[in-house]
C-alpha cells in the first residue's frame, strides 16, 4: 500500500491481499496472547522476542498477563489496518507487575484510508491500552510512531490508560443536617464499589466547583444505616470506602437544598491503573495530540519525548482530556 499525492487516499498495490494480511495479523495476536499466558503458567518472568516486525490485528487483541516482562528485542509491533474506525491491538487489563520494553509500536498514519473512514473516527484508533485496575506495570524504552490518533490516553495514539469505572447519580432530595449543611439522601452502594475507592463530582467529572463549595464530605453507613465514618472528599478526591459499608451520603456547604439538587453530583467508583510508570518513551508522528491522559493514580512519566504530533484535531503535545478528575 502506498499514499497518493492526496494524503487521504490509499492506493493498494497489485499484489496486496488485505484479507490474507488481516488473517495473519489476527493469528499473530492470538498466538502471542496464548504464548505469554503459557509462559506465566510455566513460571517464566521474562520473554525476549526475536527482532523483526510482527503485525497485530485490530479485531484480536494481544493481551499481556500479570508478572511477565515482554522484551521486544529491538523489534516492532505494527497495527495491520487501513479502514477500521476503532482499534486497540494491545492491552494490559487488570494486570499486576506486567512490563513492555525495548522496541517500537507502530500505527498506520501513512496507510490509513482517511477518504472512506473520515478524520473523526481515527480518534478511536489507539495502539496500547492500560485499562482497569492495573498495578505496578510499566512501559519503558519504547518508540510509538506513525499513529492515527493521539499519543497516550493515557491517550489514543499509542499508550492508552482508561478507567473501567462505574457511575451512578446521587438522588436530588437534599436535607439540612445538624451543622447547617445540606446533605443527600442515603445512596445504596450495592455491588458498585468492588475497588474500595470512590469519589463524587459532577457528571463526566469535568473540572469546576459545581456546588459553589470545594468542601464535600462523604459519610458511610452499614446495612442498618449506622454510621461507619466520614471522609473529607473535596471535589474529585478519592476516598476509601470502609469495610461493611452499604450506604453513603454526601454533605456540601451550599446556600440551600435547591442549589444542592442542581449540582448533578454523581458517585464514581474508580477502577484505574495505579503505581505504574512510563519511562524513556518517544512519540513520533501522531495525527492528534501526543499524550491524552485520562485516568490513573500515582503514575510516573519520565523522559518522554513528543515530536510531530498534533497535525489535526487537538493540536498540542499533551492534552489533559478527562484526567482532571481521575489523575488526582
Amino acid at each position: 500500500i502506498y499514499r497518493s499525492r492526496d494524503y487521504r487516499k490509499v492506493v493498494p498495490g497489485a499484489k496486496h491481499d488485505a484479507a490474507a494480511l488481516e488473517a495473519t495479523a489476527a493469528a499473530n495476536s492470538k498466538a502471542l496472547t496464548k504464548y505469554f499466558a503459557d509462559l506465566v503458567k510455566a513460571g517464566m518472568r521474562k520473554v525476549v522476542l526475536p527482532k523483526g516486525t510482527i503485525r497485530l490485528s485490530y479485531a484480536e487483541k494481544l493481551l499481556f498477563p500479570s508478572r511477565l516482562t515482554v522484551d521486544l528485542g529491538g523489534g516492532k509491533l505494527k497495527l495491520n489496518t487501513t479502514k477500521v474506525t476503532g482499534a486497540v491491538p494491545m492491552e494490559m487489563f487488570r494486570t499486576e507487575d506486567a512490563h513492555l520494553v525495548n522496541g517500537t509500536v507502530e500505527g498506520v498514519y501513512f496507510e490509513y484510508d482517511y477518504e472512506n473512514c473520515g478524520t473523526s473516527n481515527p480518534e478511536h484508533i489507539a495502539f496500547f491500552a492500560m485499562q482497569g485496575e492495573c498495578r505496578w506495570c510499566s512501559v519503558e524504552d519504547v518508540k510509538c510512531a506513525y499513529t492515527v490518533s493521539s499519543g497516550t490516553t493515557f491517550g489514543s495514539h499509542g499508550l492508552v490508560n482508561g478507567a473501567y469505572s462505574r457511575i451512578h447519580k446521587v438522588p436530588g432530595k437534599w436535607e439540612v443536617d445538624a451543622f447547617g449543611r445540606f446533605v443527600t439522601p442515603f445512596v445504596e452502594l450495592g455491588g458498585m464499589c468492588s475497588n474500595k475507592y470512590m469519589t463524587v463530582a459532577r457528571y463526566l467529572g469535568y473540572q469546576g466547583i459545581t456546588t459553589k463549595s470545594s468542601h464535600l464530605e462523604i459519610s458511610f453507613y452499614d446495612a442498618a444505616k449506622k454510621p461507619l465514618g466520614s471522609e473529607i472528599a473535596m471535589q474529585y478526591c478519592r476516598v476509601l470506602v470502609p469495610a461493611g459499608a452499604k450506604y453513603y451520603r454526601v454533605a456540601a456547604e451550599v446556600d440551600g437544598a435547591e442549589t444542592g439538587r442542581e449540582t448533578d453530583l454523581r458517585g464514581y467508583f474508580l477502577k484505574m491503573p495505579r503505581d505504574c510508570a512510563f519511562r524513556r518513551i518517544s512519540y513520533d508522528w501522531g495525527r492528534t495530540q501526543g499524550m491524552s491522559v485520562v485516568a490513573g493514580f500515582n503514575m510516573l512519566f519520565e523522559d518522554i519525548e513528543i515530536t510531530h504530533c498534533g497535525d489535526e484535531s487537538c493540536r498540542c503535545a499533551s492534552d489533559a482530556e478527562d484526567g482532571w478528575d481521575c489523575m488526582q
